[in-house]
This record gives C-alpha cells, sequence and structure tokens, in this order.
C-alpha cells in the first residue's frame, strides 16, 4: 500500500508538473502569436497608407496632365498667354510626381515599367501640346488646328488614362487583398487563443480532480491557473482591442480610399465571362451599384445603349484583348458621355473568367468641345459680315472721295465708328447694345454739351446696333462739318420712344433734330453717307426714314419694329 501510495504521489506531483508546463507554454504560445498579430496588423496598415498615397499620387499626375492639355487648348483658342498657366504649371510638376511615383514602386518592376511607358508617352503628348503652342504663336492657327484635329494627342491621353488606372486598380486590388488577410489572421488568432484556453482549463481541472488530497499545493496550483487565465483574458482583451482598433484604421483607409475615387468621376466594375456584375463602385446612369450586382448586360442596361456595351464586351471576351470605346446616354437628366476601358480577367490557367472596366464621365469636356465649334463657327460669321460691311463702306467711299487723302480720311472715321459699335457688341457677347451707350460711343466729347438725349432704356439687336451705329456717325460729321455741331451755339436734340402695337410688336421711333447752326441746304448729290441714313438703315431695319432739310436745322427720323424676343431684351434691361 505504501508503495502504492507512493506510486500515486509521484503521479499527481508528475501530472502536476505537466499541467503547470501545459499552461506556460499556452501562455507563451498566447504571448507570441499576439506579437506576430500586432506586427502583421503594423505592416498591412503602412501598406494600406503607401497604397491610398500612391493611388492620390497617380490621381495628382492624370489632373496635371489634363491641366496642360486644356492650358494647351485655351492658348490655341484665344492667344492669351495666360492660358497657358496650367500648362506651365504641369510641365514643372509632372517630372517630380513621375519621380516620386517610381521611388514608391521601387520594389515592384512591373509599375516602374508601366510608369516608364507613363513618362514616355507624356514626353510624346508634351513635344505636341508644345508644338501646337508654337504654331499658334507664330500666327499659324490653321496647321494649330489641323495638328489637334489628327486625333494623335487624344489617343496619347487615352493611353496615359489607361495606363494610370491600371496603376490604380493594381492598388485597389492590393488593398483589398490585405484586408482579407488581416480577417483571416483575426480569425486564426481568436481560434487559437480560445483552444489554448480550453486546453489551460480542462488541464486544471484534471489537475484539482487528481490532487485532491493536497489542499495546499492544490490551492497553489489553483492560484497559478487562476493568474494564468487572468493574464490570458488581459491578453485576448488587449489583442482585440488591438485587432479592433487595427480593423477601424484599415477600414477607415478603405473609405479614405472609395472617397477618393468616388470624388473623381469614375465608375469602376467587374463581370464574370457571362456578363454578370459581380461588384461596381460608383452611381452607374444614377443608381445605386447594389442594383446592379448578380444582373447581366441585358437585364440591366437601357435599351439605348445596351446593344453597344455588349458588343464591345463580347468583342474583349472573345479577342481576350482590352477595349476602348466612348458611349452616350440620354436620359431624364440629359446627355451623358463615358470614356469607357474594359480588359479580360484571366484564371490562373490562363482562361478568361470576366471582365474589369472604368468609365469615366466625359460630359464636361464634349460640352467644352461643342461650345468650341458653336464658337468657331460663330467667330467665322462675325467676320463674314464684318468684312461685308466694311468691303461695302470700302466700295462706297471711293465712288464719292476719288482723292486718295479724303478717302484714307473718310474710311478711317467710318472704320473707327464701326469699330466702336463692335467694341460695346463684344462687351454684351452680341446679345446687343444699349441704345443710349451705343449715342455715347459715336458722340462721346459733344454729348451733354451740345448733344442731349432722351428716351427710356433700350437695348437694340447687335445688327440693329451696326446699322444705327454707322447712321449716327454719319450725321455727326455731317453736323460737325456743316449743320448744328459746326458753331458753339448749335444744339442737336436725340430722342427715342417705344410704342407697342396690335401684333404684339412694338414700334421704335429715333429722332435726331438740329438747331441753332448756319441755314441748311438740301445736298446736291448724294454720297455714302447720304445712303447710310436715307435708304440702308431703314432697308436693314425693314423701317422707314424721313428726313427734312429745314433752313432752320437737319431733322431725321427713323421708324423700326422691334420683334417680340427683342422687346423682351428691352424690358429685361430695363427693369
Amino acid at each position: 500500500m505504501k508503495k502504492e501510495s507512493a506510486s500515486a504521489r509521484g503521479t499527481r506531483l508528475g501530472f502536476q508538473r505537466i499541467s503547470i508546463a501545459v499552461l506556460l507554454i499556452a501562455v507563451i504560445a498566447v504571448g507570441v502569436l499576439a506579437a506576430f498579430q500586432w506586427r502583421a496588423f503594423r505592416h498591412s496598415r503602412l501598406q494600406s497608407e503607401y497604397a491610398l498615397s500612391f493611388i492620390e499620387t497617380s490621381r495628382a499626375l492624370m489632373t496635371q496632365m489634363v491641366n496642360a492639355e486644356t492650358g494647351e487648348r485655351g492658348f490655341a483658342i484665344t492667344r492669351q498667354e495666360d492660358f497657358l498657366a496650367p500648362f506651365t504649371e504641369a510641365g514643372a510638376a509632372i517630372p517630380a510626381i513621375l519621380t516620386q511615383l517610381k521611388t514608391m514602386a521601387a520594389d515592384a518592376p512591373d509599375q516602374v515599367a508601366r510608369l516608364d511607358r507613363i513618362a514616355d508617352m507624356w514626353r510624346q503628348r508634351s513635344e505636341r501640346l508644345a508644338s501646337v503652342i508654337a504654331l499658334t504663336r507664330e500666327g499659324r492657327a490653321d496647321a494649330a488646328r489641323n495638328a489637334i484635329l489628327t486625333g494623335r494627342g487624344k489617343a496619347l491621353m487615352d493611353q496615359l488614362r489607361g495606363e494610370i488606372d491600371q496603376l490604380v486598380e493594381q492598388q485597389q486590388h492590393m488593398l483589398s487583398t490585405r484586408l482579407a488577410a488581416v480577417d483571416a489572421e483575426e480569425t486564426a488568432t481568436r481560434w487559437t487563443m480560445i483552444a489554448a484556453f480550453a486546453i489551460a482549463i480542462a488541464t486544471l481541472l484534471a489537475a484539482l480532480v487528481i490532487t485532491n488530497g493536497d489542499r495546499k499545493k492544490l490551492a497553489d496550483l489553483v492560484t497559478a491557473e487562476r493568474r494564468t487565465a487572468v493574464a490570458l483574458e488581459e491578453a485576448h482583451e488587449q489583442l482585440t482591442s488591438k485587432a479592433s482598433q487595427t480593423q477601424l484604421e484599415l477600414r477607415d483607409a478603405s473609405r479614405l480610399l472609395a472617397a477618393a475615387v468616388s470624388s473623381a468621376p469614375i465608375l469602376l466594375w467587374s463581370q464574370d465571362k457571362n456578363l454578370v456584375y459581380r461588384w461596381f463602385h460608383g452611381r452607374p446612369l444614377g443608381l445605386d451599384p447594389e442594383i446592379w450586382i448578380g444582373r447581366s448586360d441585358q437585364e440591366a442596361l437601357p435599351e439605348s445603349i445596351r446593344d453597344t456595351v455588349m458588343s464591345n464586351n463580347m468583342a474583349a471576351l472573345e479577342s481576350g484583348k482590352p477595349r476602348t470605346y466612348e458611349l452616350c446616354y440620354r436620359g431624364r437628366r440629359g446627355e451623358k458621355w463615358y470614356d469607357i476601358h474594359i480588359e479580360p480577367t484571366f484564371a490562373a490557367d490562363g482562361a478568361i473568367e470576366g471582365l474589369t472596366g472604368v468609365a469615366v464621365d466625359i460630359t464636361e469636356r464634349k460640352k467644352r468641345e461643342q461650345n468650341n465649334r458653336l464658337l468657331m463657327r460663330e467667330i467665322s460669321h462675325r467676320s463674314k459680315n464684318i468684312l461685308a460691311v466694311v468691303q461695302a463702306m470700302a466700295r462706297q467711299t471711293a465712288t464719292t472721295t476719288p482723292e486718295p487723302q479724303a478717302f484714307v480720311e473718310r474710311f478711317a472715321a467710318r472704320l473707327e465708328a464701326l469699330g466702336a459699335t463692335h467694341a460695346l457688341l463684344v462687351d454684351e457677347g452680341w446679345t446687343g447694345a444699349d441704345l443710349l451707350e451705343l449715342i455715347r460711343s459715336q458722340l462721346a466729347h459733344q454729348l451733354d454739351q451740345q448733344v442731349f438725349t432722351s428716351g427710356p432704356p433700350l437695348k437694340l439687336p447687335s445688327d440693329a446696333s451696326q446699322n444705327i451705329g454707322l447712321a449716327l456717325h454719319e450725321l455727326a460729321t455731317n453736323a460737325a462739318k456743316y449743320g448744328a455741331l459746326s458753331t458753339p451755339s448749335g444744339r442737336v436734340d436725340i430722342v427715342w420712344t417705344v410704342t407697342p402695337a396690335a401684333n404684339g410688336e412694338s414700334w421704335v421711333q429715333l429722332s435726331w433734330k438740329e438747331t441753332g447752326g448756319p441755314p441748311v441746304q438740301a445736298p446736291k448729290r448724294k454720297g455714302f453717307g447720304q445712303v447710310v441714313i436715307e435708304r440702308t438703315v431703314s432697308r436693314a431695319l425693314n423701317g422707314t426714314v424721313d428726313i427734312n432739310y429745314d433752313p432752320q436745322g437737319l431733322s431725321w427720323r427713323l421708324r423700326f419694329p422691334l420683334a417680340p424676343d427683342d422687346e423682351d431684351r428691352a424690358s429685361a434691361h430695363s427693369a
């Protein structure tokens, strides 16, 4: 029995030692796991911050390239050096940004190679931009325009955008992978700690059952086990807290990344080989992206764009090559343009498993291009009109003025009068000119001294402004030579009224009355000025002219209709 009792005590002591050893091993294992988990969390957070910084820098690179192109286009249209500021700033900033990106991607040879391609394409694009600017400065506008219209610059920009989008997509994929890895590590650690805690408790209970005869040692063992349990719980709480904090930081980084992408007019998506959407970022066609998940192109897309999108997607799947195209969607909110780039995705065995795509909203760019075309047509139209007026003025002045010096003086004065009227029209965006300002432009040095005006606020259409401006110039020139403005005591009253008519139109009456000048005589021959004030202005405005060569002073009256839309402008102007 003694031998059996000693053997039992030896077995009990041996089991106690084994239990303590198991508990110590469990504590050490949990501590080691916690340390490795913290290091893994810290590394993942740094990598996420790097990915976000890389994406933001890539966006800044694309923005600078677009700014350079905008500066070149603005200078080509306006020929004003101020518009080259974005081009100059981009030229200085882009090399530095490329250098920064290469430094950040030093451990990724594929990204460094892509950045080298981007730098080479930007060098080609900047040379083309500089060529257009040089042609514009040399006055070779047609050559500059032809260089723009070749489409080579747009092709380079599309390639640059595609390469930069690839950089961003790669970083987003890396970030998603790291988040998934962190979740997996957290789950594995949690279960490892639970298993270690369970083993420790099981070992402790077994030791209590076997060693219930040795109370002091049992109490010491229980105390040790409790301390171990407390340490394990504290370690678990610390690890859980750190894991939660790291997970929150990673989620914040993910939200920042999503915000950075959502702030840009960009849509991102992925589809399987059946063209069913697996995920979508952005608000396609103004809808929630979740609506698209699990639906195919046939089910999700509006009929107006379905065939175009599906034909390009099928072509990319069949060829295994990327495709880029532009798409116009006309919905209830108006017309939207997208620059779309799609690429096949491949499985590990090389088989095509689906598509990824990016769509950039280029509606504003399309609007600017349309506005530029409208502006060029309007400039051409205005130029032709001006040249026709100048040609008629030159022909009529030459007919009535055979002496070269007299021709130069009269023609120059008429050109100056026409230029003053055009300056008013340009200031108002060619929407018309205020009648009082038109009078001031022709008789500014006599206004309120010998020339007096009276009438309501009235904004004339652009064509009426040109013809009335010429008539006022001819009347003022005649008065300065032969009429009331040839003497200090002379006076000219310019009065106008606007009278509504039954048919919805209004009639404008503009009168010129001279008094206090030398006796007036009717001209013996009709020169260019006489033709303008008697016939040209009345025909151009579809009105009538009455002229009276009263010896006491010349009087001239013009009556013409004001169309309803012109009347609305006049009313708005007076308000």
